[in-house]
């Protein structure tokens, strides 16, 4: 995860001159990413961390020039990094493409290689998770929340190719940092903060979904102290209005042979809804005591957000199709004497007879047929379950839904409710609940 660490201090490590560059690996939330020196400076690559065999990815790639004075060698610097060259799945790209997409090859590993002037090499072996995927997504999964300046996974059922996607916060083009069949990786902002409209756009389909976006900022009355002295940590939290749920901010000593924080080196602030001000802010002060002349760091992170449930995917390609209601309800009950003997519990299998009933959509009130299935439990009980899908159909037809690329959307109404609806490219709604 990203941290927010202060003082920001930078750390100079030596540059490599020419020869064997070596990789080295870490992850973020949905990434795996490797980092090479070379003596321009160092280019990073941004690969998915869910990656299996055959499937088709998108990546990315950041280059940072080694810092100079001298404004022509920084630009040399940059020329000279973009012109690295860069080979994954069988696939070749130069390093100032910024994006790249690939084809896995059907093995366990795949090889990250790097090539430039001056004898500049070096590769990696990056493993492919053997497991096959599990299930599909209605939907892509949004978070509860987004946190500025962080990483973003959104899981969902995606081809892998980054251009056929496209995420939006708001107003602003949100960059896809990496793309396999399983999920996209983002970066929010670190400048916004509040309530927000994601939109989630694969191959023409678009999902929508307003959610808060917290910002986390923290700063420091004295960057260094002596033996001794104290200053205070302010730890700043915006974007929280209307929260119903309480949210967490972690705090860390990483120089504890400095400085020593009462309530310990790792500390977990929980801000509850009634501790959030009318703008939306929180704020809270930690004092620092040094324990040793120098400098320190302290880093902050907010909680990581839990996945949401999917939006209900609607089918209006379908001949004839019109506004549809694409209600699905279940209902799962125990019915008959619970007090009988026991039968087959584990391994129930249907009554050889499936009834059909009328009912009524509890969404939009039309007459649908509903199916009941009863399983075995007991001697004397049996578990009974309804099912219907309402396919009500009224207003305008097919020719005016265009190809079927539907618009879904999820905004809050009031605390703790949510109000869901579908619109056809035309912006016509094809259902609301």
């Amino acid at each position: 995860m990203l941290r927010h660490f202060i003082p920001f201090m930078m750390l100079v490590l030596p540059l490599l001159c020419g020869g064997q560059v070596e990789f080295t690996a870490s992850r973020q939330p949905g990434l795996q990413i490797y980092q090479a020196k070379t003596v321009h400076g160092r280019v990073v690559v941004q690969l998915p961390d869910d990656m299996r065999p055959g499937e088709t990815i998108s990546g990315s790639v950041i280059t940072e020039p080694a810092p100079s004075k001298d404004p022509e060698k920084m630009n040399r610097n940059r020329a000279a990094l973009n012109a690295l060259q860069f080979a994954f799945g069988g696939m070749s790209f130069l390093a100032g493409e910024q994006y790249f997409q690939a084809k896995l090859p059907a093995v366990p590993q795949a090889l990250l290689t790097l090539a430039g002037e001056n004898g500049i090499s070096g590769s990696t072996a990056v493993g492919l998770l053997a497991e096959e995927r599990k299930g599909t997504f209605a939907s892509p999964l949004f978070p509860g929340y987004l946190r500025a300046g962080e990483f973003q996974r959104i899981p969902g059922n995606f081809d892998g190719s980054r251009d056929n996607s496209q995420l939006m916060l708001g107003e602003t083009e949100l960059p896809i940092l990496a793309e396999s069949p399983g999920g996209l990786v983002t970066m929010i902002p670190g400048e916004i903060s509040g309530k927000q409209t994601l939109s989630v756009t694969e191959n023409g389909e678009t999902f929508e979904k307003e959610l808060h976006v917290f910002r986390l900022d923290m700063a420091v009355d004295a960057a260094t102290l002596r033996k001794g002295q104290s200053t205070s940590l302010h730890v700043s939290v915006s974007g929280l209005e209307g929260i119903t749920l309480p949210v967490t901010v972690e705090i860390e000593n990483l120089s504890p042979a400095n400085i020593s924080l009462p309530g310990g080196n790792y500390q977990e602030l929980v801000i509850s809804p009634a501790e959030v001000s009318p703008t939306g802010t929180y704020h809270h002060t930690l004092p620092i005591l040094a324990t040793a002349s120098g400098g320190f760091t302290v880093s902050g992170i907010l909680g990581e957000p839990q996945l949401l449930d999917p939006v209900e995917p609607v089918d209006i390609n379908r001949e004839g199709a019109r506004e549809i209601c694409g209600n699905t309800w279940e209902s799962v009950k125990d019915v008959g004497n619970p007090k009988g003997p026991m039968r087959d519990k584990e391994n129930p299998v249907p009554d050889p007879t499936t009834e059909k009933k009328k009912m009524r959509c509890e969404q939009c009130s039309k007459k649908v047929e509903a199916t009941i299935s009863t399983y075995p439990l007991y001697k004397y009980q049996k578990q009974e379950v309804i099912t219907y899908v309402c396919t009500m159909e009224k207003g305008h037809s097919v020719p005016c839904h265009g190809s079927g690329k539907i618009s879904y959307r999820e905004k809050r109404i009031g605390p703790v409710g949510y109000e869901k609806e579908a619109r056809c490219p035309k912006g016509h709604l094809i259902w609301k609940k």
